[in-house]
Order: structure tokens, then C-alpha cells, then sequence
């Protein structure tokens, strides 16, 4: 079977004779629709290797059926499966392997909470139709984690049980409004090249004092900002560790104690630099790290230098309750030495989880981190005193050669890389470049990464948004090598997912947002729904001129906002300048932009007459007619029912270009535009503060 005409069919075309249920059971969608609504099916090179990633070697698909018993013999190895769930009051369903000749038997339970509590409990096993034995989470048991004992008659197992709230954290009641700022976008007079927490507290209280009770922002993960500089918030090193380039050095603990740093700051050479930078339109990461290292560095070397205080005592503090941060330390020192954060495998031999000496690179790691961890706990003091909720995104995954990928790498599938199938905007579909996590691997692990990255966005945040939140379910597995659109679904333990994100958005008293954006099957939506997770409601994919309503509204379990970082600016989108960018970037041909410009000014029309306007005048619009369009648009949406409305300041200036143009890296300034306006303009700008206080009133109006 292996060569001649069956060979070519199984490693070149869609494979017809494969068994679409085989792969069902082995966690492979054996088709999909892409983005455009058509009906695609890997081919059996693409469904070999991801089965590969998963660990299991399939030649050709006849191997199929064989492969799908071992999987099932191995599973009914095991009394119990590693991790399982219980939902709070539901009595939840879990299902054992007793073997033969103990199906009969009662099932004997011991569960031992995260504090040391042990609980005990013995059933009768259910019997489901297809003769499966079932045992019920006892529904005394509180939320929490459990280590769960099983025993069948001479049987045991050991698991990890969660009980987990049937529905996300919810804040108090009332419709609220928000600004979301890309940090590094900020700035002001006093700024380093770019915005910091000292800018974002002077945002924070500025919109407070205008009734705003929401500010959202892009990843403030650490990065890579050296070599090499990739400052792309959705590559991040790490989701358990922050970007120390948004510190505010001025406000590190020894600044005052440390003659040498302010005669560093103070110096002509650096505040030139730093004049230099913060007259740029653009931000210079590589530049103003350098910048910034220079005056952190000094202030570490000072503080590690000095005898021992009060510092010392509450760094030391710290480290005692973020142990991990010692290895991520190393880590970074490692990649330093070396030159180059490639093949991070290789850091095997000088990065330990021992105690021992910490270079000054290290240490400089480590300080910066303390740091990091002090002056966002000021950020969300300021932002309660301010009845604030910060809003943050978890990207989707990790930077292939960061920490997270190195340290947690037995997590991560190999061979293989997120992305996306194809759709209208990217016809050959995506490769993101990072690895996926392998969902066997991460269940029986108990998901302990998942449930770190949650703990420490949570613990910063009072809501999250979880960036392509259909991973939950699915994600799309590219192979190595092959082009992007030769990628296949792979299912992930959703239920399991979203019982630790029920469970740690109680624990943190934090709501949760889904982007749920794009094609998104329907099973996805309905658990959101089930879960109490917030939707997006974005308005530029809201509208569509030949349907019944032609502009849609959105629902109270929505966030809603005009656009995003990854679509066009209002004024863009209105002037059709993401179009002319889709040509530039070989995505549209000269000759479709015609038609595409007609199917933008449909819309524009639509949207003109749901707001209540005659016209927008006649030819290409002018300022005043996008703004008064994009006036009222923000009105309506502020008098709509949607739990809250993200408000961009950049489109209350008509600015045309977008933070970020989606597969491009090269060609766009992707993640490094600064605001058009500084801090301080905006707080003085009549307009802004009168579209706000406008929007202010219609939601407590509500």
C-alpha cells in the first residue's frame, strides 16, 4: 500500500477512503470549513504528521483502526483518566475502567483539598447504554482542587478532580464604557521613548474622572527586545513573566538611594537620546530598551551592591512566592551570553532549578521583575481607587524559542504550528510560528501551565480576553514545512479548559471575554454562553447592506467597540485605506479594488442611515463627515444593552492607520505607531471630553 498509485493519493490528494470516524476518535478533524465557507480535506501527508505530533506513527491510513484500539486499550488501562471534572452542583458524570470482574463493585473515594482536608465517599457505579461504568462527583465537595484517590475492589488511580462554578466571575451590575490604549502607544512629556505604568496611571485617572470604568490594553508580556527584537505582543517570551520595558525607572524602590542612576538620567547624553526617541512617530524598541536597560541596570547593580534592608527582605519575600522566577532569570542570562535566543534546548547545562550564584545579568532579570510585580500593583490600586477595571489579553501562544517554550516544553507539540485556513484577507491562510500545546500532554500534566498563565494574568486583571478563545475547543495545526493551508484541526479537552478558567476567574473575582471573532463553529458560542464568557462585538463586521437588520446590535453579553488592534481605524475603514493596503501587500489584485470599494461604500451607506444621518456627502468623505458618522455610531452603540463599549481614542482623531496589519511583518510598523496625540493633548481636547461625557451619560442612562 505504500507505493505506486495509492501512495500518490495518500501523500498528494485528499484521501477519500480514510474513515472519518477513526480520526474523530485519535482528536483529528478530518475536514473543516475555512474562511470562505468551503468544505476542505487535509490530505494524509498533512494528517500523518500532525498524528505524529500527537505521538501517534500512522504510515498510511489502513494503520487507522489499529491505531484507534491501541488508543482506547490504553485509556482503559487506567481506573480513571488524569484529570477530571465535577461542576459545582451538577452532580457531574465521571467515567472509570473498572475491568473485568469488577464492574459490580462499589467505587471508593478519598479527596484531599488544597489545604490538606481528606474526603470520603463511596458509590454504587452508574451503567450507561453503550455499558460504560460511571461514578458521580460528590456534590458536597467545595470548588477547588483536589488529589483524588479511586479505588474498584483491588484497583486504585490517582487524579487531579476539579470542581469548578458553572459560570465565569461576573462584576457588579451596569453598563460601562472604557478607552483601550496599546501601552507602548502612549506617551508624554515625561515618557522614555514610549509609554509606561506612569502613563497608563495618568489615562486611567483622566477617564475615571470622565466616568469611564474599563481600560484594556494589548500584552504587557516579557519580550525579546534585543537579539533579536520581536515586540509583537502575541509572540511574548513568556506568559508568567512581564515586559520590564513598560517600568518607569524614575519609580524603581532605590532610585532615591542611588546617586548613579539620576546622574546617569540626568546626564546631556541620555536626555538627548530620550529627546530623540520621544520625537519619533514610531517606537524604537531595540533603541529605547538600550535606553532604559542602561539606567535599570545601574539601579540593580546598586541594589544588589548595597548591605541588605528593607528591600532586600521584601525582595527576598517575593521570591519565596514566585520561585519560577529564578529559572526565568537564569534563562534570560543564558540567551544573553549566548547572543541569540535560538535553540533554547541548549541552555540545558546552565540553567537549573538550583540555588547558586546570579551574575549581574541575572540579577538585572530578577530586579526587573520585583519591579515589574510593584508597579503594576500600584497600576490596579490606582485603577480601584478610580473604580477601574483593567482589561487584559492572554495571546494564544508563546514565542517558539522563549522561556515558556524551553521550560515547558513537554507541554508543547513538536513539529508543528498554530495558524489559521484560509479566508478572504489571507487566501494561502496563516502560520503564527508558535508551537501548540499538545492537549494529552497538557491533561495529564493536570494543565498546570494553562492554569499558571491564568493565575498570573488574573492576578493582575479584573477582566481577560482570551485572544482566538475557539482554541478551547480546536486549534489548526500546521506541519513543518508544508504551506498553510495544508492544515488539519486538532481537538482539544474543552471541558476540562474551561473548568480551570471557571474555577481561577471565581478565585480572582475576574471576568472573562471570549474573541470569538471570525468563523467560529457554533459549539463554541453556545459554551461561552452556557459559561457566562463575555462575546466581542466588533462594529465594522456587524453590518452588511442586503441583510435584515442591515446594521446589528449588540447583546448585554457583548463587548463592544467599532474596531480592534487588527482592523482598520474608523477613518481608515471609511476611506477604504485598508483596500489600498491589501493591494500593496499582493492581497488584492488592482483590478478587484473597484468592487471592493463599492462593497465598503454599501456599507458606509447602511451605517449612515442607521444612524440617522441624510448623507455623507458626495465623492471620497471628508473629515467632518467621517467624524460626525463615527459621533453618532459611538452614540448608538453606547444606548446599546452591551455589558460595556471600548472606546479607541486614535479614531476620535481620524487617524487612518491601524496599530497592526495581520500577515505582515516587514512591511507594516506593526505594534511600534505611537498616538498622534500625546497624554496631555488628549486630556485638553474639548472634542474627546465631549464625546465622552456624551457616552458617559447614555450608559448610566441605560
Amino acid at each position: 500500500m505504500e507505493g505506486g498509485l495509492f501512495k500518490g493519493l495518500y501523500l498528494g490528494e485528499t484521501v477519500k477512503m480514510i474513515n472519518h470516524d477513526l480520526l474523530w476518535q485519535l482528536g483529528v478533524e478530518p475536514g473543516h470549513y475555512d474562511g470562505m465557507g468551503r468544505y476542505r480535506e487535509p490530505s494524509w501527508e498533512t494528517l500523518r504528521r500532525v498524528m505524529a505530533s500527537l505521538g501517534i506513527a500512522a504510515d498510511n491510513p489502513d494503520e487507522l483502526p489499529s491505531k484507534v484500539a491501541e488508543l482506547k486499550d490504553e485509556r482503559k488501562k487506567r481506573l480513571v483518566e488524569t484529570f477530571v471534572v465535577g461542576w459545582e452542583g451538577k452532580g457531574s458524570g465521571i467515567q472509570v475502567h473498572p475491568g473485568p470482574g469488577l464492574t459490580g463493585l462499589p467505587v471508593d473515594l478519598a479527596a484531599v483539598n488544597e489545604q490538606g482536608e481528606e474526603f470520603w465517599f463511596r458509590q454504587d457505579l452508574s451503567t450507561g447504554e453503550d455499558g460504560s461504568s460511571w461514578f458521580h462527583c460528590p456534590e458536597s465537595l467545595a470548588p477547588g482542587y483536589y488529589d483524588l484517590e479511586v479505588r474498584v475492589g483491588s484497583r486504585t488511580a490517582e487524579a487531579c478532580l476539579i470542581v469548578a462554578p458553572n459560570h465565569a466571575w461576573k462584576a457588579g451590575e451596569g453598563r460601562t464604557w472604557g478607552l483601550f490604549c496599546p501601552l507602548y502607544a502612549l506617551h508624554s512629556k515625561s515618557s522614555l521613548g514610549s509609554g509606561d505604568f506612569t502613563d497608563l496611571e495618568k489615562v486611567i485617572k483622566w477617564m475615571s474622572g470622565k466616568g469611564g470604568r474599563l481600560m484594556g490594553s494589548l500584552p504587557m508580556f516579557a519580550a525579546f527586545l534585543d537579539n533579536p527584537c520581536e515586540p509583537s505582543p502575541y509572540a511574548p517570551v513568556s506568559r508568567l513573566f512581564w515586559n520590564e520595558f513598560y517600568l518607569d525607572p524614575r519609580r524603581a524602590w532605590n532610585w532615591e538611594s542611588s546617586p548613579a542612576a539620576r546622574d546617569l538620567y540626568n546626564s546631556p547624553g541620555f536626555q538627548a537620546l530620550a529627546a530623540d526617541l520621544n520625537a519619533s512617530s514610531l517606537v524604537d524598541f531595540r533603541e529605547s530598551m538600550k535606553l532604559r536597560r542602561s539606567l535599570l541596570q545601574v539601579l540593580s547593580n546598586d541594589f544588589f551592591d548595597s548591605p541588605g534592608g528593607r528591600g532586600k527582605l521584601q525582595l527576598d519575600e517575593w521570591i519565596a512566592g514566585n520561585p519560577e522566577v529564578l529559572k526565568y532569570a537564569r534563562f534570560r542570562a543564558a540567551v544573553e551570553r549566548r547572543g541569540t535566543c535560538r535553540t533554547p534546548g541548549e541552555f540545558k547545562s546552565v540553567v537549573t532549578d538550583e540555588s547558586g550564584d546570579m551574575d549581574k545579568t541575572a540579577n538585572y532579570h530578577l530586579y526587573t521583575q520585583w519591579l515589574v510585580g510593584l508597579q503594576a500593583d500600584h497600576l490596579r490600586e490606582v485603577a480601584r481607587e478610580g473604580e477601574v477595571d483593567l482589561y487584559m489579553d492572554l495571546p494564544l501562544g508563546v514565542h517558539p524559542d522563549g522561556y515558556d517554550s524551553w521550560a515547558y516544553r513537554e507541554y508543547f507539540a513538536e513539529g508543528v504550528s498554530g495558524g489559521a485556513p484560509p479566508d478572504a484577507f489571507f487566501t494561502a491562510g496563516q502560520d503564527w510560528g508558535f508551537r501548540p500545546m499538545h492537549p494529552w500532554k497538557s491533561a495529564e500534566s493536570g494543565h498546570i501551565y494553562f492554569r499558571r498563565i491564568l493565575r498570573n494574568l488574573m492576578e493582575f486583571s479584573d477582566v481577560i480576553r482570551l485572544d482566538h478563545v475557539m482554541n478551547l475547543h480546536r486549534l489548526y495545526w500546521v506541519p513543518a514545512g508544508l504551506p498553510a493551508g495544508e492544515g488539519a484541526y486538532v481537538r482539544y479537552p474543552a471541558n476540562e479548559l474551561y473548568a480551570i478558567l471557571m474555577l481561577e476567574s471565581h478565585r480572582h473575582e475576574c471576568a472573562v471575554v471570549g474573541e470569538d471573532l471570525g468563523t467560529v463553529p457554533p459549539e463554541v458560542r453556545e459554551t461561552m454562553d452556557e459559561h457566562g464568557i463575555l462575546r466581542m462585538f466588533v462594529g465594522q463586521f456587524e453590518v452588511d447592506p442586503h441583510g435584515e437588520p442591515r446594521v446589528h446590535q449588540p447583546s448585554g453579553n457583548m463587548v463592544a467597540s467599532v474596531n480592534t488592534h487588527d482592523t482598520p481605524t474608523f477613518s481608515g475603514f471609511a476611506r477604504c485605506r485598508d483596500i489600498l493596503d491589501r493591494v500593496e501587500l499582493g492581497i488584492l489584485e488592482e483590478s478587484e479594488v473597484e468592487a471592493e470599494k463599492e462593497s465598503r461604500l454599501e456599507i458606509i451607506h447602511a451605517l449612515v442611515e442607521d444612524v440617522g444621518l441624510d448623507s455623507l456627502g458626495d465623492g471620497d468623505p471628508g473629515e467632518q463627515d467621517i467624524f460626525q458618522l463615527l459621533e453618532r455610531w459611538l452614540l448608538n452603540l453606547a444606548k446599546s444593552p452591551a455589558a460595556s463599549v471600548l472606546v479607541n481614542p486614535e479614531d476620535l482623531w481620524l487617524e487612518d492607520s491601524p496599530q497592526n496589519v495581520p500577515g505582515t511583518t516587514e512591511q507594516k510598523p506593526n505594534w511600534r505607531r505611537k498616538m498622534k496625540r500625546s497624554i496631555e493633548e488628549i486630556e485638553a481636547d474639548p472634542l474627546i471630553n465631549r464625546i465622552l461625557e456624551e457616552i458617559n451619560v447614555l450608559r448610566k442612562s441605560c
